[in-house]
């Protein structure tokens, strides 16, 4: 075998595989000359220590590489998990604060919601109540001008039966006005619901629907209404039905009361649907096409002694005892919106089986 240059032999170097032997470092290539083959052998034998030597260096740089960046990525890391603490923190903080005030706008809310019933409720009782008080104060006096004069012996068969009618007309005054008192007292009570004395049951709605507009038909057909009802009669409810049949007699008496004023072609149309965002609920509308709603009106119309009719004797919490039902007792909500001069609509949205419990906020 003939020896040449490298460097001439590497211009014509052939494609194979170089194989490496482990006494030393070794490349072995066949080199074509014409038409003759030659085998060209690289052998250093310092090549294994310098490789080595290599190698150690290669791998102790790429441990330090490779601790340097494990370093930068741990405390990269911790950074990160620093700032993400701080802000988890600050989200806290603000979510405990937002709630704070929450909590304080719900309860300024019901102190102010509290002091307006608070004053309805005096406003109410204080008319029966004064009467009565009035009325018997003045029967005491008149019975002790008449114990005077029986006893200086100055009675006169006039004056008995004069102060007998007049007692007689205190005693109806009083009992009239303590009546008033009493009946104002059993609606304060319904402002704040309990279903504890309600047994939730099974029950058809369109038969609750159909009892309800059979109680307004005098005043209905008096005032030229027609009551147009689309209830499902395969439609059942796990329930409380006192509840349901209070609800509509509140909407039928605000319509009758203020919907239909020089109206003579009323309409009331009551229809139900499945409630298409909430599985298990129904939607119940009650709509008129009366006078309407004032905007500034109706978002108050919910509010315990609200009324337009306050000199017609309403005192305004028919309404107000609706929603207190729909929310409190059957788990749902009372909504209502209006175009005056057009219609108004109230929508009762309650679940087919009602809680056990009550849902009312607290």
């Amino acid at each position: 075998m003939q020896m040449f240059d490298v460097d001439a032999a590497k211009k014509q170097l052939l494609p194979e595989k170089e194989i490496l032997h482990k006494d030393a470092l070794s490349f072995q290539k066949t080199i074509q000359l014409g038409d003759r083959h030659y085998q060209l052998t690289i052998q250093d034998p310092n090549a294994r220590r310098a490789l080595a030597d290599w190698g150690s260096w290669t791998m102790l740089t790429t441990g330090l590489l490779l601790a340097a960046l494990l370093g930068a990525f741990l405390l990269l890391l911790s950074g990160q998990n620093q700032a993400t603490e701080e802000i988890n923190s600050e989200l806290s903080a603000a979510l405990n604060k937002l709630k704070s005030t929450q909590i304080k706008l719900v309860q300024t809310a019901k102190l102010a919601s509290l002091g307006s019933m608070v004053a309805g409720i005096a406003h109410e009782l204080n008319t029966p109540i004064g009467n009565s008080v009035l009325t018997a104060s003045g029967l005491a006096y008149q019975t002790n001008a008449l114990a005077q004069a029986i006893g200086t012996g100055a009675m006169k068969r006039s004056s008995l039966s004069l102060f007998l009618t007049s007692a007689l007309n205190a005693c109806n005054l009083i009992s009239r006005n303590l009546q008033r008192a009493s009946e104002l007292v059993s609606e304060f009570k319904q402002i704040a619901v309990n279903q504890n004395n309600e047994l939730r049951q099974h029950f058809s709605l369109a038969q609750v629907i159909s009892e309800t507009i059979s109680d307004f038909h005098a005043r209905l057909h008096e005032a030229s209404i027609v009551v147009r009802a689309e209830i499902p009669e395969f439609l059942q409810l796990n329930s409380y039905q006192a509840p349901i049949s209070q609800i509509f007699h509140a909407l039928f008496e605000n319509a009758l009361l203020h919907a239909f004023e020089d109206k003579t072609d009323g309409v009331i149309q009551i229809s139900c649907h499945r409630d298409p965002k909430m599985e298990g609920w129904i939607t119940l509308s009650f709509a008129d096409n009366g006078k309407g709603i004032d905007p500034d009106k109706l978002e108050r119309i919910f509010d315990p002694f609200f009324t337009t009719k306050m000199a017609s004797g309403n005192v305004g919490l028919g309404l107000a005892i609706a929603n207190n039902l729909a929310v409190g007792v059957l788990g749902g909500e009372l909504e209502v919106s209006s175009k005056p001069g057009v219609e108004t609509i109230f929508l009762l949205h309650i679940p087919v089986d009602a809680p056990l419990d009550s849902t009312a906020l607290a």
